[in-house]
């Protein structure tokens, strides 16, 4: 994603400030390093209040700040009777631009062709006595004769690039596509073809989101998921979580409760891609129970240890 949209209902602030859930979704949004859009909705039940709309903008701007978020538009409106979404308001003090035409000029980021290459492998399909690695793209671009990874110690070179059956010269993000190696590699789904300068790792520091309503348990193993690879993992320790109320941290944290949204240190029992969410989307990763396959937590990779 480019662009979060926070949807803010004017009649129902929490004694005048802004509510948990819209500081939480904020904070979301600055660390998946999105724009974002506040659309301040039902101003129609409010009288179009200048004054409240004002509040708001300023509270939401301080969180802004707080966060560091890149971009922040706000604009007033009526979901109900359109009012700013899709044609201009009954309110004469608003002579920004409505939330129809905010979307419409949002620049999208960097492209993801423009990234590093990561092809992760969906199937293995056999062609002959070869083997053709079939997925999607995520990033970056290939070609037959260059030079891949496969692997943390792995290298190969790819010979051919086919979408339907058919040889290309070139594909790139989002292209599904089959690659076949110049030589034989055991090579399974969840495995990646990267770029040669791609690096690999076991200790990570992540922002983490608890989802689950079971706090986290020190030591215990979880499932993680980076793409469609897997590996047991474990929360080594928790280095702070963040306040929602004032975005300060708390230290000394032993257990994430549900919607905690913290900085903590993961290992793995098999290495993972070592990319910073910053970079590219393969730097992001879930954990899940492994009895249950209850979603526990979403995380973005920070930092790379040893």
């Amino acid at each position: 994603s480019d662009l979060a949209v926070l949807v803010v209902d004017a009649s129902r602030l929490d004694n005048g400030a802004l509510r948990p859930q819209t500081r939480r979704h904020a904070a979301l949004a600055a660390l998946m390093g999105l724009d974002v859009i506040v659309a301040v909705n039902k101003m129609d039940l409010v009288g179009w209040s200048q004054p409240l709309f004002d509040d708001i903008s300023a509270a939401f701007r301080d969180i802004g700040d707080a966060l560091d978020l890149k971009h922040v538009d706000i604009v007033p409106v009526s979901a109900k009777r359109g009012d700013n979404v899709v044609h201009r308001g009954t309110a004469g003090w608003y002579a920004g631009p409505t939330l129809i035409e905010l979307l419409e000029g949002v620049r999208p980021q960097a492209t993801r062709a423009d990234g590093p290459l990561r092809f992760p492998i969906q199937v293995v399909l056999r062609d002959g006595d070869g083997r053709l690695y079939a997925g999607r793209i995520e990033s970056g671009a290939v070609r037959p004769g260059d030079e891949v990874r496969t692997g943390p110690h792995a290298s190969s070179t790819v010979k051919s690039v086919r979408n339907a059956g058919k040889a290309m010269a070139f594909a790139e993000a989002g292209a599904s596509i089959a690659i076949e190696l110049d030589d034989e590699r055991d090579l399974t789904a969840g495995d990646v073809i990267a770029d040669p300068a791609v690096r690999y790792t076991s200790q990570v520091v992540a922002d983490l989101c608890w989802l689950d309503e079971w706090a986290s348990t020190p030591g215990r193993r979880y499932r993680l998921r980076q793409g469609s690879k897997e590996t047991q993992a474990r929360i080594e320790d928790i280095q702070f979580v963040r306040n929602i109320s004032d975005f300060t941290r708390r230290t000394g944290v032993t257990a994430l409760n549900m919607n905690d949204i913290a900085s903590v240190r993961v290992s793995t029992r098999d290495p993972i891609l070592a990319d910073l969410f910053a970079d590219a989307s393969s730097g992001a990763f879930v954990l899940f129970d492994p009895d249950t396959n209850q979603t526990c937590a979403a995380g973005m990779i920070r930092e790379v240890r040893a």
